[in-house]
């Protein structure tokens, strides 16, 4: 009975290691699975974000170089108005001097004096008209010049910020990588630990289960030191005894 008891004992521990080392696996595997499975979503959100980025920043780019033209557009156009208002301030101051000139004449007027003077302080003032609409063509274009080459900068910039966006999208996609394989490993090493585990426990029931039970002696209550010891005191009692004289001799010794 005894042994049977040992041996079934046995079996259910057999049974729960069993069971526990199933355990371990399942929740490494799964662990690994989920670990696998986030890394990757990951890995995906990260080149799509990065996607995303670099078609934001590259529209953004293209609104900036269509900016960009159009300020070129636009100093052309100032370079050019300026040039036709200037010409059409000297053509007018021409026009002018001629008429003065014209009239001076009708007039029996001599080219001197306050009539030559006159044509003088219009011929000035022509021209500060003509170099006036020069210099605002001038400062027109350079605006318009300035805000194209800025248009420009900032299209270079964003697609510089799409291309760093992929770069970094990438870089994470790579880490969410790694990561999942690690996943994998982590699983990896506790399935081994489980596998591990369960193989001690399976050698350690094995030894237990081989050996033999010992059977259970009764307890008589007599202690084997107590008897001896009883045994001295009566043997020293008869000896001592006055009427141990009066038996008959015996070859027996006590005292040895």
């Amino acid at each position: 009975m005894a042994l049977f008891t040992t041996v079934f004992g046995s079996t259910l521990l057999a049974l729960a290691a069993i069971g526990s080392m199933a355990a371990s696996i399942t929740g490494s595997i799964v662990s690994g699975v989920q670990g696998a499975q986030q890394a990757e979503y990951q890995a995906e959100m990260a080149e799509f974000n990065a996607l995303q980025q670099q078609r934001q920043a590259n529209y953004q780019a293209e609104l900036q170089r269509n900016d960009a033209f159009i300020s070129e557009q636009k100093a052309n156009q100032a370079q050019q108005v300026a040039l036709q208002n200037e010409q059409s301030e000297r053509g007018n101051l021409r026009r002018l001097l001629a008429s003065q000139e014209v009239a001076a004449a009708g007039a029996g007027l001599a080219m001197e004096g306050s009539p030559l003077e006159v044509m003088g302080l219009t011929a000035m003032e022509g021209e500060k008209r003509a170099l006036s609409i020069r210099r605002q063509g001038e400062v027109d274009w350079q605006e318009a010049d300035l805000n194209a080459r800025n248009a420009k900068t900032n299209a270079l910039m964003l697609e510089q910020q799409g291309k760093d966006a992929v770069t970094v999208g990438q870089m994470q996609s790579q880490w969410a990588k790694q990561q999942g394989t690690m996943a994998w490993v982590q699983a990896g090493i506790g399935i081994t630990g489980a596998i591990g585990s369960g193989i001690g426990s399976a050698v350690s029931l094995a030894t237990s289960s081989n050996k033999t039970p010992q059977p259970n002696m009764p307890n008589t209550g007599i202690n084997k030191w107590s008897v001896g010891n009883n045994f001295s005191n009566e043997v020293s009692s008869i000896m001592t005894n006055p009427y141990t004289s009066m038996l008959p001799k015996s070859n027996f010794n006590f005292s040895e």
